[in-house]
């Protein structure tokens, strides 16, 4: 740009008085800081409120540059904020989430199989950071399988019980309006 200036600043630098046509942003939040709600709230509402009052007009432009650190990261808060956003997602392997456009530049699967080779890959596999700083899709801490809060211990024969005449009603109905009657189905308990 001619007449430009650079201007760097922290996520917790100020920029009162300063605007700009274009914002690089990049790794606004790290690891540690990532796993902590304060500051991802902080990091974040500087992102959404404080950084867009600063263009110039509305032809400025924002450049996120990071790794996925946490569901509720800068990434994902960009996405929701701004959801006209060009979003171009690099995982460490080729993956569903790898921007159709770049598939090309993965070598047998990998992104840069140099640094990154497979055998470094599957060492990271078993690490909490893989699926969001490496495959660009980030897990809660608990992990996304199987949550114990799902499942909740019942009483099955007072369910079972209570619908009992509900289901009476509906096989008597099912037999009367379909080709084939139901079959009952037993479960042992």
């Amino acid at each position: 740009m001619r007449g430009g200036r650079e201007k760097t600043i922290g996520t917790k630098g100020h920029i009162t008085g300063k605007h700009a046509h274009l914002f690089i942003i990049d790794d606004p939040m790290n690891p540690r800081s990532a796993d902590s709600e304060a500051e991802r709230t902080a990091v974040n509402k500087w992102l959404n409120e404080t950084v867009p009052s600063r263009k110039t007009s509305e032809a400025s432009v924002f450049i996120l540059v990071m790794q996925r650190l946490h569901e509720d990261d800068s990434t994902a808060q960009f996405l929701t904020t701004f959801p006209h956003v060009r979003h171009i997602c690099l995982p460490a392997m080729l993956s569903n989430s790898t921007t159709a456009e770049y598939r090309h530049r993965y070598i047998n699967g990998y992104l840069d199989p140099i640094r990154l080779t497979p055998e470094i890959c599957n060492e990271l596999q078993s690490k909490r950071a893989w699926s969001g700083q490496y495959m660009q899709a980030p897990a809660p801490d608990g992990g996304n399988i199987i949550n114990p809060d799902w499942f909740f211990e019942f009483d099955y024969l007072a369910v079972l019980n209570e619908v009992k005449p509900q289901m009476k009603q509906y096989k008597l109905r099912s037999v009367l309006t379909e080709p084939t009657p139901l079959r009952p189905q037993t479960t042992r308990v």
